[in-house]
């Protein structure tokens, strides 16, 4: 058996693993911590802001191996799904990219914080309008 077919078949039970994990921790964030009463709501140990955590380096290292899973696939994904053109390869990248960082870059206004695009917190100035 090659190299790259061992990497796959780790890389595939790695994912699903990774996969159930961070569905896990997801549904375990929404409905059963209680982040809001106190600093003493542990699970398994940890506290509560923990497994925000936890589940945000859950989802890079499932990104980052589904990068390197397409990374081996690459060739004969693009000759089944592109048709082989190489510029279609370039621009769905580039569109992904493009995503990611638009995503990234993009400034989150709500509940009283605006972070302004490098992931720094401020508070929302609050504008009084004067009636004259």
């Amino acid at each position: 058996m090659s190299v790259e077919k061992n990497l796959l078949r780790i890389s595939n039970v790695l994912l699903y693993f990774l996969f159930c994990t961070l569905a896990g921790t997801g549904l375990l964030l929404e409905y059963k911590t209680p982040l809001d009463e106190g600093e003493n709501a542990q699970l398994f140990g940890a506290p509560g802001e923990d497994w925000g955590q936890i589940h945000l380096w859950l989802g890079i290292a499932v990104v980052a191996l589904v990068v390197f899973h397409l990374a081996l696939k690459w060739k004969g994904m693009s000759k089944i799904v592109l048709g082989g053109r190489r510029w279609l390869s370039v621009t769905t990248i580039a569109v992904g990219v493009f995503m990611i960082v638009g995503l990234l870059l993009a400034p989150i206004q709500g509940g009283g914080k605006v972070t302004n695009g490098e992931g720094k917190h401020y508070e929302a100035a609050e504008h009084e309008v004067e009636d004259d």
